[in-house]
């Protein structure tokens, strides 16, 4: 895989949509709720998590952010 991947479920409602580089995840990945409103966003770099990281509930209000460096989790804050 190479560039854009989208992802829809039954309905046609857009689930994911992330960019591949060599058939690995490199770049921006962002999901959907059911209601389309956004749920989780962040980056790949060489097919592993790396940077900011951020969740969001159905009301799309932020539930947490994680940080990545090489696929590893280096900081977690969770929003009560």
């Amino acid at each position: 895989r190479d560039g854009l991947v989208e992802a829809f479920d039954g309905d046609g409602q857009l689930e994911t949509r992330e960019h591949y580089k060599d058939g690995k995840r490199d770049g921006f990945l962002v999901g959907f709720h059911d209601n389309g409103e956004l749920w989780i966003r962040g980056n790949f770099k060489d097919g592993k998590q790396e940077g900011l990281w951020e969740t969001f509930d159905e009301d799309g209000n932020s539930t947490g952010t994680e940080t990545y460096k090489d696929g590893e989790l280096v900081d977690e804050n969770l929003d009560p």
